[in-house]
């Protein structure tokens, strides 16, 4: 039986990355730079909480990284409080990492995610 208190996580490091569906189609290079990542999470907590399914509904769409899926781990240990997250202002490229558990800006762009701009899925 599954907890009430589980959240399961599916994700993948990239999509194909070689072979006739990646050299072959246009949706190849796509699919290497937005990989796959579902969220399930237990309805009583999306029941106690409709503001959170909200964002993971508005969120479905948005661009997110792995340094998101990690502020969004940390952020499910403690929710409702806000994660505490790391200082990242000496990394090599600015970060402002998001919990998926609020909604991600529609407009947000790869630098402020820290995506490098050569692998940057916006400009496929």
């Amino acid at each position: 039986e599954v907890s009430e208190r589980t959240a399961l996580l599916l994700l993948s490091d990239h999509g194909i990355h070689y072979g006739r569906y990646y050299d072959g189609a246009k949706a190849g290079a796509q699919e290497h730079s937005l990989p796959l990542f579902y969220a399930l999470l237990p309805r009583t907590l999306l029941a106690a909480h409709p503001s959170l399914e909200s964002a993971l509904c508005s969120n479905q769409q948005r661009l997110v990284s792995p340094f998101d899926i990690h502020t969004t781990l940390r952020h499910l240990l403690v929710y409702p409080e806000p994660p505490v997250l790391p200082d990242w202002s000496r990394s090599f490229y600015p970060l402002r990492p998001r919990s998926l558990l609020e909604p991600i800006p529609a407009d947000r762009g790869c630098a402020e995610a820290g995506i490098p701009p050569d692998v940057c899925p916006c400009q496929l």
